[in-house]
């Protein structure tokens, strides 16, 4: 018999055992699907993190005060003196209470200065972001995300809408597009202008962050070095170890970032990989009974001449087969589940190819492994025992 009436043979003996088929997939179906799913979810959350990242510049050097710690617009200035900076931009950040109507919610009020728009990616999905000539600045404007917009029952199209900001009257002059690589990322925030946050919660001169932008050909970690020594000088500070203040490089957290999902994903590849497993004893167990069921149609096989690799290949094939389809409907079960997350999760749904062929392959292995020790069953079978066999 050829290979392709092997197949044949193999899928229609499946076939005519629906249910226990089903059943003896099913456990390779939860362990691909599994593998499939959790894989896709890590990455779908890595993929929208990176996201939410890069549009905050994804070379760009973030400085922050520690406890204890203050920054000022002097520290600022003299940040925009080192090569390789673009641009510097200061920002006041605070907690406070936003009301519309009867609606109220708490945000983190960002107070940013003129140069913000130059250290971030703006998405406008109506209005404008606030204003940048100097007799403007003071004027209370503000600038809602998605999800401030959300939380005071206003939308894009309520751009000139009036609000209260701690007591304050506030007109909305733009509002933010949704996130869509990682929905509430840094939270809910409105945003003012450094003056008017200044006038209401921070007096002058102190920042609560300063944001460096980094030339396109600047060495970003030797910048950082240099962004270190001076707000050393300047705080008297000798021992880096003492510094009054963090440096962050959004680079590096993307390197940790990746570096921490990577680890995730092999975790929870190896944890969904026991399912797979089980399934593959569950193949090995039925293909035993099928064995045992068959020994006289084996027995006849034999007799009229079907060698002993014929009947290996047609178990082995069998196994392989139930495996192989419960590793497609696993993937299929894997990929709805990451979707369904994705969706409910604001995620971006990602499903990458190379967790697809893992799958595939993991299914065919699993039914190779597994259908082997039945298969060598069911060729050494005597011919004459197994016609004996009741």
């Amino acid at each position: 018999m050829n290979f392709a009436g092997i197949i044949r043979l193999s899928l229609s003996r499946i076939w005519a055992n629906k249910t226990r088929s089903a059943l003896t997939i099913l456990g390779v179906v939860i362990g691909v699907g599994a593998l499939v799913g959790l894989v896709s979810i890590v990455q779908s959350a890595s993929t929208g993190i990176s996201s939410s990242l890069n549009s905050l510049g994804g070379n760009n050097v973030s400085i922050s005060a520690s406890a204890g710690g203050t920054l000022t617009d002097g520290d600022a200035e003299a940040l925009e003196s080192i090569d390789g900076v673009a641009a510097v931009a200061t920002g006041v950040t605070t907690q406070g209470t936003a009301t519309h109507g009867s609606t109220s919610a708490t945000f983190t009020i960002q107070g940013v200065s003129a140069d913000y728009p130059a250290t971030t990616s703006i998405d406008l999905a109506a209005g404008s972001f606030l204003p940048e000539g100097a007799s403007l600045r003071a004027t209370r404007s503000v600038v809602l995300d998605a999800d401030a917009a959300d939380s005071l029952g206003l939308s894009a199209n309520d751009v000139g809408a009036q609000i209260t900001l701690e007591g304050r009257t506030f007109t909305v002059v733009g509002v933010l597009q949704a996130q869509t690589g990682f929905a509430g990322f840094g939270g809910s925030s409105v945003y003012i202008t450094q003056e008017a946050a200044r006038t209401m919660f921070a007096p002058a001169p102190d920042v609560s962050s300063i944001t460096v932008v980094t030339a396109s050909d600047a060495d970003v970690d030797g910048l950082v070095d240099s962004v270190t020594r001076v707000l050393l000088e300047r705080h008297d500070i000798s021992d880096a170890d003492d510094a009054d203040f963090t440096v962050t490089n959004q680079a590096d957290i993307l390197d940790s970032l990746n570096s921490v999902m990577g680890i995730l994903q092999l975790l929870l590849g190896g944890i969904a990989s026991i399912s797979l497993l089980v399934g593959g004893i569950g193949i090995m167990n039925i293909m035993l009974v099928s064995v045992r069921e068959r020994t006289r149609e084996i027995g006849v096989r034999r007799a009229i001449g079907a060698k002993r690799r014929t009947i290996l290949a047609q178990f082995l094939v069998e196994a392989v087969v139930l495996s192989v389809i419960g590793g497609i409907l696993g993937i299929g079960l894997g990929a709805l589940i990451a979707w369904v997350v994705s969706l409910i999760g604001g995620l971006t749904f990602v499903i990458a190819g190379w967790v697809v062929v893992v799958g595939l392959v993991f299914s065919a292995l699993v039914g190779i492994v597994f259908g082997v020790g039945p298969a060598r069953t069911a060729a050494r079978m005597a011919p004459v025992e197994a016609l004996r066999y009741e």
